[in-house]
């Protein structure tokens, strides 16, 4: 199915933030949520400006998610597909837990598939994604050839049986995916996750590279958006166009006391898998 294309209303930075100090030393913790799975990470982040090199990042702690049993994949039957509709933010679920799609991509002859961080899913071999939390609406499937961060991010291959508009969720409603655009040090750049809210910020740096309980990650731009449990794994866009920028991989701090997001580029992602974000 083709959808209808609507104009997509500007994403505007909100008219009260909280400065996050970009000039000063920053120690946090960073959240890195990707379905259950949370890292907490000890940091000190660079000053906010471009940086040619990486940045160091280490010491942390992970807590694993736990395993569910399908009831359905477990026995070899599955309740019959309910057409679910699946756009960018929708929550998947699968024995390893829950995972949001960061938004459609489509491939030779419109062939959608979910875009999702790579610590979602099992970290080697298939996983079976459902629309719902009973695991009984099967929706697709991903696989893996090796865990995150070495696989920093994997497509959901759908089974057909949905509708996969190119559109984001937003606490408001819906956007139509925008062309992707990669953001200079200074632009802003905004967010929309399930506790944060709509958050808006400003890119910092490029070229970071951010040490997980797995390994390490080159290659990651750093914004000042505050961010919250839920977070990882959704898309970021521009400020008041919509265009989409990056696929957040974690971030530092909160929105309470303020902090960092790390995301990685859209466009590389889109050329690795020689994918576009829109019909």
């Amino acid at each position: 199915m083709r959808p209808a294309r609507r104009p997509a209303p500007e994403l505007r930075p909100p008219t009260s933030r909280r400065r996050t100090g970009a000039r000063r030393s920053l120690r946090t913790t960073l959240v890195l949520a990707a379905g259950t799975a949370i890292a907490a990470l000890s940091l000190t982040a660079a000053p906010a400006t471009a940086a040619p090199g990486p940045t160091a990042i280490a010491t942390v702690q992970q807590e694993q998610p736990t395993a569910r049993s399908a009831p359905g994949a477990e026995s070899g039957t599955v309740a019959p597909a309910n057409a679910p509709t699946v756009i960018g933010g929708t929550q998947l679920h699968s024995t390893a837990g829950p995972c949001p799609v960061a938004m459609n991509v489509y491939g030779a002859g419109g062939t959608p598939h979910g875009l999702i961080h790579g610590a979602c899913g099992h970290p080697v071999g298939t996983t079976q994604w459902f629309a719902d939390s009973a695991l009984t609406v099967p929706v697709g499937s991903s696989t893996t050839a090796s865990p995150f961060p070495t696989t920093p991010y994997t497509l959901v291959q759908y089974n057909g049986n949905g509708s996969y508009p190119p559109h984001l969720a937003t606490p408001t409603g819906t956007i139509r995916v925008g062309s992707p655009v990669a953001l200079p040090v200074g632009a802003g750049i905004c967010k929309a996750g399930p506790t944060s809210g709509l958050t808006c910020g400003t890119v910092q740096a490029h070229n970071q590279t951010v040490a997980f309980p797995q390994g390490t990650l080159p290659g990651v731009s750093r914004a000042s958006l505050c961010p919250e449990t839920g977070d990882t794994g959704r898309m970021l866009v521009a400020a008041n166009t919509g265009r989409v920028v990056g696929l957040i991989v974690g971030g530092a701090g909160n929105c309470t006391s303020g902090g960092i997001t790390f995301y990685l580029p859209i466009q590389p992602i889109l050329a690795q898998y020689g994918v576009v974000p829109f019909i």
